[in-house]
């Protein structure tokens, strides 16, 4: 089988809302399940993609958005503040485009960037819902490992789970 071509472009010079776009789509059968709880990641969601466009030399250079072709399938940020580990951000694959190791080959890219900019740990977050099996397994097959859980701060009915990886 051919792989598929993947490229990663700056977030400047895409529009206002392509963030929130991505995050809405990626995450909208997990709205079914926990409307609340989506209600609060989208006026996160909604700052986040504020500050990538409003502040492009920090938040807005902390992260790409990932193409097939043309084709917008996904993004990935980090947060560098706590140098020398980079904290996985946002980040998604829209779900036509799925189990093809595109989300896999983004995570990678991100993983390199860092290292680049001497970063010496990574360190991803997320929840022990059903709905992040994916990226649970997608961190594992990163080669993260699982450090820690702790309760959800948002009182989601769930803990979240920590992976760290070396760079």
């Amino acid at each position: 089988m051919k792989t598929k071509s993947l490229s990663y472009r700056a977030f400047p010079g895409h529009e206002r809302g392509t963030i929130l776009r991505l995050l809405r789509e990626s995450y909208q059968d997990f709205s079914q399940t926990n409307e609340r709880l989506v209600e609060q990641w989208d006026n996160d969601w909604r700052q986040y993609d504020d500050d990538v466009f409003d502040f492009p030399e920090t938040v807005g250079a902390s992260g790409f958005i990932t193409y097939q072709g043309e084709i917008l399938i996904g993004f990935a940020s980090w947060d560098p503040r706590v140098f020398p580990t980079a904290i996985v951000g946002h980040n998604c694959i829209l779900p036509a485009y799925r189990r093809n190791g595109f989300g896999k080959r983004q995570i990678e890219e991100m993983l390199k960037r860092l290292a680049s900019r001497g970063f010496t740990k990574a360190r991803a977050t997320t929840g022990d819902h059903p709905g992040f099996v994916a990226a649970r397994r997608l961190y594992l097959a990163c080669g993260f490992r699982k450090i820690d859980r702790r309760p959800s701060q948002a009182d989601a009915g769930f803990s979240l789970l920590v992976f760290e990886r070396d760079l």
